[in-house]
């Protein structure tokens, strides 16, 4: 049991990125959908503010959140990688 190779740690850093954005903006359609059938339905809970402008909010939050995500997993992906390059140079 030594270290994983370079390859599979370059498809695990690699791979990890576009299949988080690919979940993001389904996640976010779902929503949107969602927010056009609320909004034509009206009000659909009994809250004291309306169910598409939650969604909305979420969908805000998503997005910033998916951002912030993706930014981390490039920069870990390139920490873990420089630092496996910089170990096969020594």
């Amino acid at each position: 049991m030594g270290c994983p190779g370079r390859t599979m740690l370059w498809h695990r850093y690699t791979l990890a990125v576009p299949v988080y954005v690919l979940a993001a903006v389904t996640e976010g359609l779902t929503v949107y959908q969602a927010v056009q059938h609320f909004e034509k339905m009206g009000r659909g809970l009994l809250l004291p503010i309306s169910s598409p402008n939650v969604l909305k909010t979420y969908l805000l939050a998503l997005t910033v959140g998916a951002a912030v995500s993706v930014w981390q997993l490039v920069k870990e992906r390139r920490h873990h990688l420089d630092k496996r390059d910089k170990k096969l140079k020594k």
